[in-house]
């Protein structure tokens, strides 16, 4: 035996052909994988598609380009920079509002044997099952500056001015959340 012979590596084994290894990891993918993939996929493409060209139409109008023109000339309508504030100042007022109504529920729900969990369930899905005008029109009679329930029995309690403005920004919050 020659010296160089011991302190040689051992050979690795030929790799696999490509081909070998795709056919490998195919037949170890699940059928249910696949098609799972495939729907995502498709999802995917049904869903961006549209919202791709919705969001490219909003910048470009008729034969214009999308340059800056067009948001630049829709940025300079009246009321619109109030109106944004007004959306951002309503965004960070009702989610972390909605976190505070929301949590105790879940805690309560999925963490302790309460009687009436599928009450609470149920109570959960209603804001998704009922119209968004009865909502309105209910905390309208309800929390209306002069002619709101709330505010007419606070006003025959000693209240000068109305306990609850549901056209306020704090109102709106409330009901929001």
């Amino acid at each position: 035996m020659i010296a160089s012979d011991t302190n040689s590596p051992p050979i690795p084994p030929p790799a696999p052909a490509a081909g070998l290894r795709w056919a490998a990891a195919l037949r170890r993918l699940d059928p249910a994988s696949l098609v799972m993939a495939v729907a995502t996929l498709v999802l995917f493409f049904l869903v961006l598609y549209p919202v791709f060209w919705l969001f490219y139409g909003s910048f470009a109008y008729g034969d214009q380009a999308s340059s800056g023109t067009v948001l630049s000339q829709f940025w300079q309508l009246p009321g619109l920079a109030r109106a944004f504030w007004n959306t951002i100042e309503l965004l960070l007022g009702a989610v972390p509002l909605s976190f505070l109504f929301a949590l105790p529920l879940v805690w309560i729900v999925a963490r302790t044997d309460t009687p009436l969990k599928g009450l609470i369930e149920i109570a959960a899905l209603l804001p998704f099952i009922t119209p968004p005008l009865i909502g309105a029109v209910a905390w309208a009679l309800l929390a209306a500056p002069r002619t709101g329930l709330i505010n007419v029995l606070a006003r025959q309690m000693g209240a000068a001015a109305p306990v609850l403005n549901i056209y306020s920004m704090s109102g709106l919050i409330f009901v929001m959340s």
